[in-house]
């Protein structure tokens, strides 16, 4: 008669070393964030991950307060970073009664729909703190007249 064994100190050992990378059982790593703009947190935006090769699943999460969190696999990614700030609120119509707000894009292309910023994703050390820094976008001072007529559509200031 032959015993069979669970061979459970290999299984053991690789929960423990994905466990203590932060990956889990699909070799997604548990990425902790920060996320500034000229050494300011970012209030409130999103952070997509990317592979280089183009092969492979995006990543993305929202940064409130300049943190976030999100899983990927490990190697190296292209970083997006996009971030609005309020520059105004609807007026109050009839068929929208409550303000909203006015939202603006501010982070440059260079750093969202044009990046060229990478970072290595690593099991070893899952934190990722992206330090963007330039000259903010600043809203048209005076709107087209597409955006006008808009504006005009959507109750808008």
């Amino acid at each position: 008669m032959t015993k069979s064994y669970v061979p459970w100190f290999p299984l053991l050992s690789a929960v423990l070393v994905f466990g203590i990378a932060g990956c889990d059982s699909s070799g997604k790593v548990h990425v902790q964030g920060s996320a500034t703009w000229n050494g300011s947190p970012i209030e409130e935006g999103y952070v997509e991950l990317q592979p280089i090769d183009g092969a492979g699943q995006f990543a993305s999460a929202e940064i409130t307060n300049g943190k976030f969190t999100l899983q990927t696999l490990p190697g190296t990614r292209r970083i997006k970073v996009t971030a609005q700030q309020k520059i105004g609120e609807t007026e109050p119509t009839e068929r929208i009664p409550v303000p909203e707000p006015i939202l603006f894009q501010f982070i440059p292309p260079e750093f969202n729909s044009e990046s060229t910023l990478e970072m290595e994703i690593s099991a070893s050390d899952p934190t990722l703190n992206i330090e963007l820094n330039g000259d903010a976008l600043k809203p048209n001072q005076k709107p087209t007249a597409a955006e006008q007529k808009r504006k005009k559509l959507q109750g808008g200031v």
